[in-house]
């Protein structure tokens, strides 16, 4: 496996992957403690009626469409080429990781504002798939490889 300085593609996109969620993960235990503690209560959201849509709305664009488009983007650009660097597939892969880690921060949101029912839980579901989805897991990113013959 290449590596890129002192880490392999792996562990590089696993450092990158956790560097952006642990401070959502943290955010949803102090808000939760918050809430427990009566510390911090807040009514159900009514401060406009588009705000829990536009959450949601935009919860699905950056877990679903936001890296669709992105990667048919980065095989567009490449569809001439016989094979793809290793260095530009990470790049791909930790901007895509960048990209979808906005929607557990946007559920955090909801989670805080005390959305109503359906669009915090629509909210949450969309940061749950870009959490499990976008995982580096060796499996993942030999498919990846695969599917644009990286070089080794």
């Amino acid at each position: 496996m290449k590596r890129f300085g002192k880490y392999t593609m792996e562990r590089q996109l696993k450092k990158i992957y956790l560097a952006i969620l642990l401070p959502a993960a943290t955010g949803f235990v102090l808000v939760y403690a918050a809430k427990m503690l009566d510390i911090y209560q807040l009514p159900v959201a009514r401060a406009h009626a588009l705000m829990p849509p536009v959450l949601f709305i935009l919860s699905a664009a950056f877990a679903v469409a936001a890296p669709t488009f992105y990667r048919a983007y980065f095989a567009h650009k490449h569809r001439h080429r016989s094979a793809v660097r290793e260095e530009e597939l990470v790049r791909m892969e930790g901007r895509s990781i960048a990209m979808v880690m906005v929607a557990p921060y946007l559920a955090l949101l909801a989670y805080g504002l005390n959305l109503p029912r359906f669009h915090f839980c629509g909210t949450v579901i969309m940061g749950l798939y870009a959490v499990y989805y976008f995982y580096p897991s060796k499996k993942r990113l030999r498919f990846q490889k695969r599917l644009y013959r990286v070089k080794p």
